[in-house]
C-alpha cells in the first residue's frame, strides 16, 4: 500500500501470499476481516473486482491457492499521521471442503469449515494523509535518473476500428531507474491526438499498449512524434509511486503502420480475376 495519500481520495492494496504447503489435500485460504485505526475505528476497503456504486460484498476480499487480496481503501480522515492494522484471517483446509462464495474465492472465514488450522495474523503499517491540496508523488528532474535511455517505442499503428480508427502506442521500458507516469499524445500531421495513460514502476521491464480513436488519415501519412507528458494524478494512491519523472520526453518520426491502408485496399479490391 501507498504510505502517503491525498485527503478524500482512495488508495490502492494488494494483499499476497503463496500456498506455504506442498502437501496433498489440503489449501491455505485467507481473508481480509478488517482494517482499523488504533483507537478501533474502522477504515472502509472493497475488493477492485466489485462493480463500483453496488452492494459491498466481503466475500471478495478473500483468496486461496496463490491468489492475492486486492482492494482499495477510502480513509475518511483529516490530515496527519497514522497506523492501519489489517485483521486477517487464515486457515488450512480439506481441499474438497474450500467455499467457492465468489470468483472461486474462499469468502470471509465465518463460511469456512473447521479444516486443519486457523489464526488471525495483524499487519500493521504507517499512513500519512496529505492536505486535499498536496500530492503525494514527487515530481524529478534529477538528470541521473532520465529515463529516455530506457523507453523504446516499439510500435505505432492505425488500425480499422468498426466504421473508425485507431492509432496504438506500444512502450518497452527496461531498466527504468524511477517510475513513470505518463499521459501519451501522437503527433501526427501538425495535430496532437491523446491516446491514454502509461505508467511503470522502478526497474525490471515493461511492455504497455494504450490506443485511441482517431480520424482517417492521408495516405501519404506514414510517421508520427510520440509526445510522453508526466501526470503524477494518474497514479496517486498506488504502491510504488511516491514519485514520478517528471519532464516532457519527445520522440519524433516514429514509422507508423498503417494496416488500415491495406484493409481498405482489401475491401476494395472486386472479386476473382479481371
Amino acid at each position: 500500500m501507498p504510505k502517503k495519500v491525498r485527503q478524500g481520495l482512495i488508495a490502492g492494496f494488494t494483499l499476497d501470499g503463496a500456498n506455504p504447503w506442498q502437501l496433498p489435500g489440503v489449501e491455505f485460504v485467507r481473508a481480509l476481516r478488517q482494517i482499523k485505526l488504533a483507537d478501533g475505528r474502522e477504515v472502509s476497503a472493497f475488493s477492485v473486482n466489485e462493480r463500483r456504486g453496488g452492494a459491498h460484498d466481503p466475500n471478495h476480499l478473500s483468496a486461496g491457492h496463490s491468489q492475492e487480496i486486492a482492494g482499495t481503501m477510502l480513509p475518511k480522515l483529516p490530515p496527519g499521521n497514522y497506523v492501519l492494522t489489517f485483521l486477517i484471517d487464515a486457515g488450512v483446509l480439506d481441499s474438497q471442503t474450500v467455499p467457492r462464495m465468489v470468483f472461486d474465492k474462499p469468502g470471509q472465514a465465518r463460511n469456512w469449515p473447521h479444516g486443519r488450522a486457523r489464526w488471525t495474523e495483524q499487519i500493521s503499517l504507517p499512513l500519512t494523509i496529505l492536505p486535499a491540496d498536496q500530492s503525494p508523488v514527487q515530481i524529478v528532474t534529477d538528470s541521473n535518473l532520465d529515463p529516455r535511455a530506457a523507453i523504446q517505442i516499439t510500435a505505432v499503428r492505425v488500425t480499422l476500428s468498426g466504421a473508425g480508427r485507431l492509432l496504438s502506442l506500444d512502450i518497452s521500458i527496461r531498466n527504468c531507474h524511477i517510475p513513470c507516469s505518463f499521459d501519451t499524445v501522437l503527433r501526427v500531421a501538425d495535430k496532437e491526438y491523446p491516446i491514454g495513460p502509461v505508467s511503470t514502476g522502478g526497474g525490471g521491464e515493461w511492455s504497455l499498449r494504450t490506443s485511441g480513436k482517431v480520424p482517417s488519415f492521408p495516405a501519404n501519412i506514414g510517421s508520427a512524434d510520440v509526445f510522453l507528458r508526466p501526470n503524477p494524478s494518474l497514479v496517486e494512491g498506488r504502491f510504488g509511486f511516491d514519485r514520478i519523472w517528471g519532464d516532457v520526453i519527445v520522440i519524433k518520426n516514429v514509422p507508423m503502420q498503417r494496416y488500415d491502408l491495406e484493409a481498405a485496399s482489401q475491401s476494395a479490391a472486386p472479386d476473382g480475376p479481371p
